[in-house]
């Protein structure tokens, strides 16, 4: 079976190596490495005239292969059409179109063992494997999912979902217009518009994917001992026989080493403290 594990980074336009996303990117590939030295890894880059510090960050791992791409957004989603989600799936079915299986993960995830653990445990091609949540509160209100909601910073595909790829993609923007049409319709004051708003671009995929994979019967979760988010552990140490944990980038200095904590600006490291101030682990 060929398999690719795939990144997606969208462009910072100064100086990316000291953007934090970058610094865990670097960390990311450096767990996977330790587990597994030859699969193939691709680095997606998108809109960026930055390709030198790719090239000399990255260009030494084995087996990774960089490509840059440029995306324009539509029109009619340019608003809140962000390239920052929309890239995801973009590269996912790009790598699909010549490797049989693609594993994805966010630059904020790390990996405790060898992937090809996950490729051989979840092997049905008619799922698509990730990580679900329960939301309540404002999203349950506005977003109105009742089953288990995907995260997609991680998430196992394979190429039996090739021929639905402009589904996929459809499935996100219809769902971020269809949102946009009730939020126009709702009496709230500026503020809470804008709130409610700068949500819609994230729960393209994170909603309006989810409810393709419930309504075609392809949502699966990996288990929790395999694959877990951050929330999901009592603490770091909580980690037993992972194989991968999506840790979320306010989390940078529960799980980042120092040496690539030290390269994430102090008054970014400052900013992430103040969000984790409601978490019950201690920084």
């Amino acid at each position: 079976m060929s398999k690719a594990i795939v990144y997606s980074f969208y462009s910072v336009p100064e100086n990316p190596e000291n953007s934090p996303t970058f610094v865990m990117l670097q960390y990311s590939l450096e767990t996977l490495r330790n587990h597994n030295p030859d699969i193939l890894v691709l680095l997606y880059v998108y809109n960026t005239k930055e390709r030198d510090v790719y090239h000399k960050t990255f260009g030494h791992i084995n087996n990774l292969e960089i490509k840059f791409k440029t995306y324009t957004p539509p029109e009619n989603l340019s608003k809140i059409h962000m390239l920052m989600m929309e890239h995801k799936w973009a590269s996912v079915f790009d790598a699909l179109e010549k490797y049989q299986a693609v594993l994805f993960t966010d630059c904020d995830t790390v990996f405790f063992d060898d992937p090809d653990l996950l490729f051989i445990k979840y092997n049905d091609p008619t799922k698509v494997y990730t990580r679900g949540s329960l939301l309540g509160g404002d999203f349950l209100k506005f977003f109105k999912i009742k089953n288990l909601v995907m995260n997609d910073g991680q998430f196992l595909i394979r190429d039996y979902f090739l021929k639905d790829k402009q589904t996929f993609l459809d499935a996100r923007i219809n769902y971020m217009l269809d949102k946009i049409k009730e939020l126009n319709k709702m009496e709230v004051d500026e503020k809470e518009y804008e709130n409610i708003y700068s949500w819609i671009n994230w729960s393209g995929s994170q909603y309006g994917i989810t409810l393709l994979l419930h309504n075609i019967n392809a949502f699966q979760e990996f288990a929790a001992e395999d694959v877990s988010l951050f929330t999901d552990l009592v603490s770091i140490n909580d980690k037993e026989d992972l194989v991968l944990l999506h840790y979320f980038n306010y989390n940078i200095h529960h799980v980042l080493p120092k040496k690539y904590l030290n390269k994430i600006s102090k008054k970014v490291r400052e900013d992430v403290k103040k969000v984790q101030e409601e978490w019950v682990w201690d920084v």
